[in-house]
């Protein structure tokens, strides 16, 4: 299964993940993360890294694949 990754909570702040992260929650290869990437998947460069909000993630995945 996908390793569970832990975060400090803390009230209104999401994290951002990384395209591995990401995989690992949808149970998709990294790979997969790039093409849909290309096709709109929300995300933010930081720091010359890409970065991805779990919930616009998530959206984003049922607004098309639900």
């Amino acid at each position: 299964g996908a390793e569970v990754i832990a975060f400090p909570a803390r009230a209104g702040n999401e994290p951002w993940l990384n395209k591995r992260q990401i995989a690992a929650h949808l149970g998709r290869s990294t790979r997969w993360i790039e093409l849909r990437r290309h096709d709109g998947l929300p995300s933010r460069l930081m720091g010359g890294h890409r970065a991805y909000r779990l919930s616009e993630v998530d959206r984003w995945i049922e607004e098309r694949f639900a």
